[in-house]
């Protein structure tokens, strides 16, 4: 590190010769061409000076090593500690640690050059010097001295090599800059967990739990035969209100004996002919005590606030418990007597996965965000901002709130039938707006397709890998913030083309993805940026990597909530 040291001792006082010169009648002669580049190269080199100082501090910090201040002197003089050289070596590996002082090398020697043609302008300096160290000793000596304001510039450096030496000025540290950057960030600890972490993780859990219950419920209730197609639509809601309340999970899970979920069911009979419901289903907890948590669908569905477009749920059947609960065996029909009566009740699951409704004493309006049309991310994605249309395609603010709810939704329902493959753009969809015609950014929603084989265990609930599920939701993330499919981006920056998600082309788009992430351009904010980072690469520094990528490690879980569902639920309150 002696040679960071060098560069950074010497450019504060080329800097200062080149500024004294600039104030000289020597250099007011010179071609209007030329003293634009000396101004140039006098900031190239204080910028140079700057982002060297900001990396060295960086280095410093994400490597633990002993803390310093912003002084310049303390700086430099960390840089000759052996220990601290000793300890950076350690923490980049000895492949990246040589690479990096290759990269100040470059840096040194570019100053070296300019230093040549410079260096006379240094009071004590009679020949002109590219030995950086010299330079320093020399001003060291003649600090009390004024600068020889007289010297000027060699006479043999023309305009053209001004211009070529800032441009190797900018590329190397550029260089530098992108070597640390991505070495530190490959090197980011994965923050442990968090007494709250821990509860989100066990709140989540039980929530999947009554997702993969709903799941069953509603699959032994689709009738085969009646249509030629069965689907339920299900939003991505914010079930635990971590986006606004700061995730203040123990309270809430102490609060609720169920959890709401909102559902479209569909039935199609033709590709003209589709039959849809919207409504909101509340699984009970089997651990519960069902006659109090019919009390409270009493209480939640009294408070429900009325809208223009809303819809009634009736009565279907007599009641076959003393509860009044009663069981539904066959959707489509409850759905046909729903769209004919006008009596309120309360669907619900409980017991054996038994699908059914209660009877309300009012008619129980219910918002209704479906209509019929809807549009996948990947086609909002592919056909970009349309002409006229003023602002982004996807609202700053609705990026966040999406982003939060596909990672919140994802860990809710990994391991269970909801989720079928890992999630991708061609996955979530919109409701359209009847009132805007435009997509509604705050409902997105998955479709999962029922046929005769729901009925009983549609296969392991777990068949997607969460290792690929988690990076493709990486991938997800990138997509939502720079508004631009993986695709066009391996393409238009890569020349590449870009494999599908599957296990043989997990490493291939995994490297994609931690490429896309290194990009500098429009990079994420903070918070957006560090969970996406861990989805992509930080997971594997993190339990994941001795086996929590399996499931079968409850401080996975955990850590998923620190590292991605913490900072996404931060960037929706900024």
């Amino acid at each position: 590190m002696e040679v960071a040291g060098l560069v950074l001792g010497a450019i504060p006082i080329l800097i200062t010769a080149v500024e004294g010169y600039k104030k000289t009648s020597r250099f007011a002669k010179l071609a209007i061409g030329k003293r634009a580049c000396i101004r140039n190269l006098a900031n190239a080199l204080s910028e140079h000076r700057v982002i060297l100082v900001e990396v060295l501090w960086k280095l410093h910090r994400d490597s633990g090593a002993k803390t310093i201040t912003h002084a310049d002197q303390e700086l430099l003089k960390s840089l000759d500690d052996t220990a601290i050289q000793r300890h950076f070596r350690e923490y980049l590996g000895e492949d990246t640690y040589v690479a990096l002082i290759g990269k100040l090398d470059r840096s040194r020697t570019t100053i070296s050059v300019i230093a040549k043609y410079i260096a006379t302008l240094v009071a004590g300096l009679e020949v002109p010097t590219d030995e950086l160290k010299k330079i320093m000793q020399t001003n060291e000596a003649q600090k009390p001295k004024q600068l020889d304001l007289m010297r000027r510039f060699k006479t043999g450096l023309r305009e053209g090599e001004i211009k070529a030496a800032i441009k190797e000025l900018d590329d190397a540290i550029d260089s530098i800059r992108g070597l640390t950057d991505i070495a530190c960030e490959n090197r980011q600890h994965v923050v442990d967990n968090s007494p709250k972490a821990k509860k989100l993780a066990g709140t989540l859990h039980r929530v999947r739990r009554l997702a993969n219950k709903l799941h069953i419920a509603i699959g032994r209730s689709w009738r085969v035969g009646c249509h030629t197609k069965h689907d339920t639509k299900l939003f991505l809601e914010d079930h635990l209100g971590t986006a606004a309340d700061d995730l203040s999970l123990a309270k809430k899970a102490s609060l609720s004996s169920s959890v709401t979920f909102r559902l479209v069911f569909e039935a199609k009979a033709s590709p003209s002919s589709t039959v849809w419901h919207e409504t909101t289903v509340q699984v009970m907890d089997d651990t519960d005590d069902f006659n109090d948590s019919l009390d409270a669908i009493a209480c939640s569905q009294s408070s429900e606030p009325r809208r223009k477009t809303a819809f009634a749920i009736p009565d279907i059947t007599s009641p076959t418990s003393d509860i009044d609960m009663t069981l539904i065996a066959d959707i489509c029909a409850a759905i046909a007597v729903v769209k004919s009566n006008n009596v309120g009740v309360t669907f619900i699951v409980a017991g054996n996965r038994q699908f059914g409704f209660i009877c309300q004493e009012e008619d129980t309006l219910l918002p209704c965000y479906f209509f019929g049309s809807e549009i996948s991310l990947q086609t909002l994605l592919l056909s970009g901002v349309p002409p006229g249309f003023r602002g982004p395609l996807i609202p700053l603010r609705a990026q966040m709130l999406l982003a939060f709810r596909l990672a919140l939704n994802l860990l809710q329902l990994l391991q269970t039938r909801w989720i079928q493959k890992a999630w991708s753009k061609d996955s979530i969809y919109f409701p359209i707006s009847v009132a805007a015609a435009t997509p509604d950014f705050s409902r997105p929603f998955v479709s999962i397709q029922f046929d005769d084989q729901s009925n009983g265990p549609a296969g392991p609930p777990h068949a997607v890998e969460l290792r690929m599920a988690i990076l493709e939701l990486g991938i997800l993330l990138l997509e939502i913030w720079h508004l631009e499919t993986f695709e066009q981006w391996c393409e238009r920056a890569l020349g590449v083309k870009c494999k599908p998600p599957s296990a043989e082309n997990f490493n291939i788009r995994h490297m994609l993805a931690s490429a896309w992430l290194a990009d500098k351009s429009n990079q994420p904010l903070e918070f957006y940026r560090k969970a996406t980072f861990y989805c992509i690469s930080g997971i594997d520094n993190g339990e994941a990597g001795g086996g929590g990528a399996q499931g079968d490690k409850t401080g996975f879980w955990g850590e998923l909530c620190q590292n991605v569902i913490e900072p996404l639920s931060q960037n929706c309150r900024l």
